[in-house]
Order: C-alpha cells, then sequence, then structure tokens
C-alpha cells in the first residue's frame, strides 16, 4: 500500500522483508501475495491472498491473474463510488427541490400579500426609500442602502440607462450623516470633455473663452453633502487622473487657478458598465476604481423583475393622479416585454395612457 508495488514472497516466514512482523509468525504464513488497486493514479485498496501450509503456491502466472483482476475490481470500486455519489447527490438535490418549492410557495404568497395591501393603500404603492419594488432583488437593495446609510465609504451603483441608479444614490445621501447637506448629481458622459474639468471643480475669470466670471464647481456645491457622478466610466483617462488627484489631496483648484481649495464631499459614482473590466482593459484607472469602488450596489433591470411591474404602474399613476386600474392581463402583458429603457420606460408609458 506504501510503495504501491506488487508483493510475492514464496516463504514469507524466510523473507526478510517482513522480518519482526509478527502476523507471519503468529499466522504462521508460508506463501504471499498482495497486489494494489489503482484507479486513475488512485490508490482505492489491495487485493489479499496467502497459503499458510506451502511454500512456493504462488507464481508469476497467479501475480499476473491477481493484476488483471485488481484492474476490474478497481474499475468496480471506482464505479460503485460514482454510482453513491450520484444517489448521495440526487437526494440532496431533491431535498434542496423541496426546499425551494417551499420557499416559491412564500414568496408567492408573500407577492399576493404585497398586491393585496397595494390595493388596500393605494398610497403606499411598494414604496421605499423613494424606490418601489417588493421583489428579492430589490430587498437585497434596500438592506444595502440601510447599510451604505450610516456609513460615509463611497460607493459604485451598477444598472443599466434607466433603472434608478441616481434614486438609490439619492437614498443613501438621505439617509446618511450628510443628509442635511446638498445632494450634487452630473451625468459624466453627457458633457464634453472640454467642459466637464470647469463643471466639477470650477473656474476662473478668464479661465478660457466665455469665462466671463468666476464659477464654483459641483464638488465646492456639494460641500458638506454628496457628489453622485453618473456615468464615472465615460471619463477620459485626463478626467480620471483629475478626479483621483481631488480625491486624494481632498481639495479642488479652479481652472485657471493656482491656490487649491480644500472639499469634505462623500462620492458616490454610477455606471453602466462593468469597471472591473475596464481595469483589466487599462480604460480605466485601477488607482481611481480602489477610491471610489469601495462598496457595490447592482440594480436589477426591470425585466428580471416583472413582479414590480403591476407596483410600478400603480405608483406612476397614483403620482401623475390617474385613476386608472390596471387590469392582470395588462400586466401580464407588460411583464413579457422586454423593457430596455427599463423603470424610465414604464413611467413614460404610463404617462402616455393618463
Amino acid at each position: 500500500m506504501d510503495r504501491r508495488d506488487p508483493v510475492l514472497a514464496v516463504d514469507a516466514a524466510a523473507d526478510d522483508r517482513f522480518d519482526g512482523s509478527r502476523s507471519i509468525s503468529h499466522l504462521n504464513l508460508r506463501s504471499v501475495l498482495a497486489v494494489p488497486m489503482r484507479f486513475r493514479g488512485e490508490l482505492l485498496g489491495a487485493i489479499y491472498v496467502d497459503h499458510r501450509l506451502r511454500r512456493g503456491n504462488f507464481d508469476d502466472d497467479d501475480l499476473t491473474h491477481v493484476e488483471e483482476f485488481a484492474e476490474l475490481a478497481a474499475l468496480a470500486v471506482a464505479h460503485a463510488r460514482a454510482l453513491d455519489e450520484v444517489r448521495q447527490q440526487a437526494e440532496r438535490l431533491t431535498a434542496q427541490h423541496a426546499q425551494l418549492t417551499e420557499l416559491v410557495a412564500a414568496r408567492e404568497a408573500e407577492v399576493v400579500g404585497l398586491r393585496a395591501r397595494v390595493q388596500d393603500e393605494p398610497g403606499d404603492g411598494g414604496e421605499r426609500h423613494g424606490i418601489v419594488g417588493s421583489t428579492p432583488a430589490m430587498q437585497k437593495v434596500y438592506r444595502l442602502v440601510d447599510r451604505l446609510a450610516d456609513t460615509d465609504v463611497p460607493v459604485v451603483i451598477y444598472g443599466e440607462s434607466g433603472t434608478g441608479k441616481e434614486l438609490v444614490a439619492r437614498a443613501i445621501h438621505r439617509g446618511g450623516i450628510r443628509r442635511t447637506g446638498p445632494f450634487v448629481a452630473e451625468n459624466c458622459g453627457a458633457i464634453p470633455e472640454t467642459l466637464l474639468e470647469s463643471v466639477l471643480f470650477g473656474h476662473a475669470k478668464g479661465a478660457f473663452t466665455g469665462a466671463d466670471r468666476a464659477r464654483i464647481g459641483l464638488f465646492e456645491a456639494a460641500q458638506g453633502g454628496t457628489i453622485f457622478l453618473d456615468e464615472v466610466g465615460e471619463m477620459s483617462p485626463g478626467m480620471q487622473t483629475k478626479l483621483l488627484r481631488v480625491l486624494q489631496e481632498g481639495e479642488v483648484r479652479r481652472v485657471g487657478e493656482n491656490a487649491s481649495r480644500p472639499i469634505d464631499v462623500r462620492v458616490i459614482a454610477a455606471s453602466n458598465r462593468d469597471l472591473d473590466q475596464m481595469v483589466e482593459q487599462g480604460k480605466f484607472r485601477r488607482d481611481l476604481y480602489y477610491r471610489i469602488h469601495v462598496v457595490r450596489v447592482t440594480l436589477p433591470p426591470l425585466r428580471e423583475r416583472p413582479d414590480d411591474i403591476a407596483l410600478l404602474l400603480q405608483h406612476f399613476l397614483a403620482r401623475r393622479g390617474g385613476k386608472l386600474r390596471v387590469l392582470p392581463a395588462t400586466v401580464r402583458a407588460l411583464q413579457g416585454y422586454a423593457w430596455p429603457g427599463h423603470v424610465r420606460e414604464l413611467g413614460n408609458l404610463s404617462l402616455i395612457h393618463i
């Protein structure tokens, strides 16, 4: 078993390999034959035979036969193990299926209860933190918002356009220690690179053509509060470098000025692109990524939470004064749509039909 080699002893009592072995003398062994059982390099055991009266009872032909049998035996053992593992896995899957069935039934009952509550309380609409949704994916978002509200760590919110990234950012701000400060939002992908630095950091009078007076930037405007940088992945490498300097030093320098001004703001960024992948591709600075990407919040697309569509419709209709009742058939039809514009598209649809 240790050497994984076969053993053939003509006279075990006189064999030097078994010196000091009590079983040889106690059992009065003479002929011994042992072959390891191996399957794909794994040692499964050994086949052992002996004769306690006759010396030289086994020869090389016997060794060959036992080795052939050991190969078949090892295959049988491995097959039996695999079958046993499959049976155990099937039992685990059956148990998990039963648990999932119970969980789905409980979730369905919860959804039914929520829908009934929405009908009884039209003003609630499943809304929390100013966000509408009651599916498990949104409950996870709510829990993250609750946890992040009492901290001051940088956050990156991921989600496709129209999923409500700014709503989540505002919810984090409203529940946090900076709630009394301003909340300033800007879409970094909607401003030309030549103007973005001035928008974020401000500029001095005469800094460039058209700068007829000095203006503060959004970072200064957000002093003591939160700045929300939407689509931060659209920033050019040069702007990424300037933003990193501001975050590292905690101060901004207006375009056209030499003096710096201290800032105290919380940064919440958002992106519809995978910043991890952009870092690996060299399109986003790794040091800036680690500066802003402390906690990640991922918003599910509307197509992945169709059970929220009825709640969202009721919310939009109630907010805009609509008195239409959404029929179940209408909800089912809307749930089958892909919603590339997500919640924003659904809101616009409800506006059209009021």
